[in-house]
């Protein structure tokens, strides 16, 4: 028993070594680690080898010490870079999904506002001051109503003054046929206090800032407050680069419509160490109803 504990006593340091050197070159194996934690995970193999020669007397004392802790200290070193190295990559990845999302959120958001452009001048906004001008001033139909639709049917005569034909009356009434109803001279007296009115409001205001569902979705995605002039940059870009703004016009059959591109390169790529990726949202070759962006043909 005394032999036993002697032998545990000499070589259990050497066996504790030489487990971890084991475990950490198959984790950087089997999970491809970079070069500097393999090499790492050998030299603890070497500092597993330097303790059972010298536990067995085949290395003298401060050989043993100053290979050692030479060893050891640049496995310590190496683990230490191995781990920023990986950390960084963890960083860098987060910024880039954020950023890409952000980015397409913005484009989204530029998009809608460049349709809106395109209803009332018959063509696309040429760069974002001109953008951002009407964004501020330009004003959009809303829909005010106030009171409620009743829950019922038509009746018969209502479906006369409403319809030419003789429809069956199966569903209760809709919006369409309250308003309708709420305007004629037959108008019930459930319907006197209904009103449906197109009001001009901001488009700024309706869109973004007192939109509530379009809020809380950004605050789910997990970006800031919305801010119309961080719309016009590209994210996380330090405020220095600025969306391309592009107009022209493409055939759709014998007709000219305008084409829009709004584009940038990301200050991120989707693999570190590869180009930034370039994202866009529509195509000044192609005529599109409703560009599309650059993410959705992915």
């Amino acid at each position: 028993m005394s032999n036993l504990g002697l032998l545990l006593k000499k070589f259990s340091i050497p066996v504790l070594f030489l487990i971890t050197g084991l475990g950490m070159f198959y984790f950087g194996i089997k999970t491809d680690q970079n070069a500097v934690f393999n090499l790492s995970s050998l030299l603890l193999l070497v500092a597993a080898v330097l303790s059972f020669l010298y536990s067995w007397g085949g290395l003298s004392k401060n050989l043993f010490v100053i290979t050692g802790a030479v060893s050891g200290l640049i496995s310590l070193v190496l683990l230490y870079l191995s781990y920023k190295s990986v950390r960084d990559t963890e960083v860098y990845n987060s910024n880039y999904k954020k950023c890409k999302s952000l980015a397409i959120a913005n484009l989204s958001d530029l998009r809608t506002i460049q349709m809106e452009y395109v209803k009332l001048n018959k063509k696309y906004a040429s760069s974002p001051e001109e953008l951002m001008n009407f964004l501020k001033t330009a004003t959009v139909d809303s829909i005010a109503t106030a009171g409620i639709i009743p829950s019922r049917k038509l009746t018969t005569a209502e479906r006369d003054f409403l319809y030419s034909d003789n429809r069956p009356i199966d569903y209760n009434m809709n919006l369409v046929e309250a308003y309708k109803l709420s305007k004629s001279s037959i108008c019930p007296s459930d319907l006197k206090s209904f009103k449906y009115d197109t009001l001009k409001t901001s488009l700024l205001g309706s869109k973004f800032i007192w939109n509530k569902s379009y809020n809380e979705s950004r605050i789910k995605s997990g970006f800031a407050k919305f801010s119309a002039d961080s719309l016009f940059y590209i994210p996380l870009s330090g405020g220095k680069e600025k969306w391309k703004f592009e107009i022209g016009t493409a055939l759709k059959g014998r007709e000219e419509v305008p084409a829009m591109r709004i584009s940038g390169k990301l200050p991120y790529a989707d693999v570190q160490g590869k180009k930034n990726e370039f994202i866009f949202v529509g195509k000044l070759d192609i005529p599109e109803s409703t560009p599309v962006g650059s993410w959705e043909d992915e």
